[in-house]
């Protein structure tokens, strides 16, 4: 979960933020129905933004199904497969972001069946992060003009900045998204300190990544490093994040191919992940991210898209965690099926056994289901370089 909680208003802002991809999406990608799947798509938003604020103001328990709120809902679900095929002429990345909406439709459907709305508002969470996750892969330093306005009305400008400033990354409104989590940062107690460090990771994405920034969100760390009362470890932390982005800028990169930056910063990421009390890795890993997206272009060779999505899953380890543990699966399965029997293909086997071994073990031990033994043998076939 978000250092923020996720309280009503939040999700207000989480259902009609991810509603809004759906309306704000690249049209450098359009599709040849481009006209139907627009307008289907506005059509989308208006369901899911009453249904949003319908759950918001229920309560669990409720013993009565609002027919107009099961209309809105059936609507969504019904048509949440043109958001796959707006994405279709995209990269596999985009379209796995695509089939996470279409599922997530289904699950409104059956937790508000059940009257479960804090499901619902949690599933909605999940909903807002695949849309902002989609939106911040690339490197995009003109914010959206389509999506612009969207957000000016009177429910989202009463949201707690975090919540703002992710409604507005999801909407790909980068530059006003970044001013509000600066503006969260400055207003958050030094003591005692929450627990911030996922919308800082988010803020660093958007910042490096998106809008290709080191200095700006450099700023902002030493700011936030220099209030009274800061833990001792949190200073550390921010003052080596800072001094990271100081340090980040390397010409010499700036002639190498995409995969030579995915692989140099995801190599230097490494180094400081392998060293003591060294939280430096996460920025070196969000900028190998940066090269290793655009190095897994579709148009590049299989080979060379292979060794991306490996470097891709080692830097998102790093930038996400368990917060999406399937996307790195995704990535180090597109690794192995696009160079099989290759030493890339096993390098990509073994650090995903190790992944998943890990999301499935417990204080118990280690339970994984049958389903998922099986496709990592295949996996594991498939990988095993020819001798």
């Amino acid at each position: 979960m978000h250092g923020f909680s996720l309280t009503p208003s939040r999700t207000l802002s989480a259902l009609i933020a991810a509603s809004l991809l759906l309306v704000a999406a690249p049209a450098a990608h359009a599709t040849p129905d481009e006209g139907e799947v627009r307008a289907s798509m506005v059509s989308l938003f208006a369901s899911l933004r009453y249904v949003l604020i319908a759950t918001s103001t229920a309560h669990d328990g409720d013993k009565a199904l609002d027919p107009a709120v099961l209309k809105e809902i059936n609507h969504i679900r019904n048509n949440a497969h043109l958001v796959e095929r707006h994405f279709a002429a995209q990269d596999s990345d985009a379209t796995f972001f695509a089939r996470r909406v279409r599922r997530t439709a289904a699950s409104l459907q059956h937790y508000y069946g059940k009257q479960d709305h804090d499901r619902v508002r949690h599933v909605v969470h999940n909903l807002v992060d695949s849309c902002m996750f989609c939106h911040v892969r690339l490197p995009d330093r003109t914010d959206s003009l389509m999506s612009r306005g969207f957000l000016q009305n009177d429910d989202l400008q009463k949201l707690p900045l975090p919540a703002r400033a992710r409604a507005l990354a999801a909407t790909r409104q980068f530059d006003a998204s970044s001013q509000a989590w600066e503006q969260a940062f400055a207003q958050m107690p030094a003591k005692p300190f929450p627990d911030y460090r996922e919308d800082l990771v988010d803020y660093l994405t958007v910042r490096v990544r998106v809008k290709e920034d080191t200095a700006r969100p450099a700023e902002t760390l030493e700011q936030l490093a220099g209030k009274k009362g800061l833990h001792k470890e949190d200073k550390a932390l921010l003052t080596q994040w800072a001094t990271a982005l100081r340090q980040a800028h390397n010409p010499g990169l700036a002639s190498r191919t995409d995969l030579e930056r995915c692989e140099a910063h995801a190599l230097a990421a490494e180094t400081h992940r392998d060293a003591p009390a060294d939280e430096r890795a996460l920025i070196y890993s969000i900028l190998a991210s940066a090269s290793c997206y655009m190095a897994a272009s579709p148009r590049a060779p299989a080979a060379q898209r292979a060794q991306a999505y490996f470097y891709l899953a080692e830097s998102e380890k790093q930038i996400l965690g368990a917060r999406d543990p399937g996307r790195i699966e995704d990535r180090l399965e597109h690794a192995i099926r696009l160079a099989p029997h290759s030493d890339i293909a096993d390098r990509s086997y073994h650090t995903l056994e190790e992944w998943v071994v890990a999301q499935n073990t417990g204080s118990s031990g280690t339970h994984m289901p049958g389903d998922v033994r099986e496709r990592l043998r295949a996996l594991e076939k498939l990988a095993q370089p020819k001798r």
